[in-house]
């Protein structure tokens, strides 16, 4: 039976409580529990568990947090255990410092916001998909990554590591969020010019029509398939 352990970085309650819909939304009719980071104790056991979906977060890979030693040793548990991993944005991240070490991630020379077209290879994750339009939202990125244990399956013209897996394990990252539709998008990045708004620059795309995103979802069936 599939069950599916969520760990959900956001701080912010009302980024969390749309990532949980939207993630839950992906899952479909598969099971998950979702955790914050803040509560990863009860989480290390793996036994409830068969898949493990990091989601992304306001806070950056690069930095270090009451919760992150926790959350690196909840990460190697799950490799060590050859379970299926995914990691999205800053769990793409996290997962490349926590395999590759930190000098992986930087800051991104171009941060992406907006809607990007995002160059796929085949793989398990993705299938025979090409090409896919979907929502970016990132100031940090994954590179230099060490090409005897992972592979890269995705890229755009501003990131050369939009996907990878790990050493043909079911452990993936990608940096661009497949959970999103273009309500949740749009309240993320009308956050993201408040914040910041010299961010503004580095917006692209535009919104998704109705259906576009269907893709996505066979992302998430291509990983509970794992």
């Amino acid at each position: 039976m599939k069950r599916v352990l969520v760990v959900n970085c956001f701080k912010r309650d009302d980024y969390a409580e749309d990532f949980n819909r939207a993630i839950s939304r992906g899952l479909g009719q598969v099971a998950g529990h979702s955790v914050r980071m803040t509560d990863l104790k009860m989480a290390l056991n793996l036994m409830p568990f068969s898949h493990l979906i990091i989601s992304g977060s306001e806070t950056s890979a690069l930095d270090d947090y009451p919760w992150t030693v926790l959350l690196e040793t909840l990460v190697r548990k799950w490799v060590n255990a050859k379970k299926p991993v995914l990691g999205i944005c800053y769990g793409h991240q996290f997962l490349a410092r926590v395999l590759a070490g930190i000098s992986s991630v930087r800051r991104a020379v171009i941060p992406e916001f907006g809607w990007a077209d995002v160059s796929l290879e085949p793989c398990a994750l993705f299938g025979k998909m090409k090409q896919l339009s979907v929502m970016v939202s990132h100031y940090d990125e994954v590179f230099g990554l060490p090409e005897e244990d992972f592979t890269v399956f995705a890229e755009t013209s501003q990131c050369a590591v939009h996907a990878f897996q790990y050493r043909n394990l079911a452990v993936w990252g990608v940096q661009f969020h497949p959970e999103y539709g273009p309500k949740e998008a749009e309240f993320i990045f009308q956050q993201v010019k408040r914040s910041d708004p010299a961010a503004e620059k580095w917006f692209i795309g535009t919104p998704p029509q109705p259906g576009e995103l269907a893709h996505c979802q066979q992302i998430f069936n291509n990983f509970l398939a794992m």
